[in-house]
Parts: structure tokens; C-alpha cells; sequence
């Protein structure tokens, strides 16, 4: 049960945290490349790599 938890957990923080930056990002860097999304698979597979 706490491994579903923990899952859905990062799940919600993932997509908060892409929602966000992909908000966020473009304003500063431009559109001209999906930063938002590919700064949070940087972000989530350096998280992954520590675990």
C-alpha cells in the first residue's frame, strides 16, 4: 500500500512541477524549445539516479 502512495505522490509532484515550469520557463528562455519539459526529465532522472 505505501509503494501506490508513494507513486501517486510523486506522480501529483511530477506533473505539478512540469505544469509549472512549463508555465514558468518559456517567459524566460523563449518558445523556441520545450525547456519546461526538458528540465523536469533532467530534474526527475537525477532525483531517480540519488534514490
Amino acid at each position: 500500500m505505501n509503494k501506490i502512495l508513494f507513486v501517486a505522490l510523486g506522480g501529483a509532484i511530477g506533473s505539478s512541477l512540469r505544469f509549472f515550469l512549463s508555465a514558468l520557463i518559456p517567459r524566460v528562455l523563449g518558445r523556441i524549445f520545450l525547456w519546461g519539459t526538458f528540465s523536469v526529465n533532467i530534474i526527475g532522472s537525477l532525483l531517480i539516479g540519488i534514490l
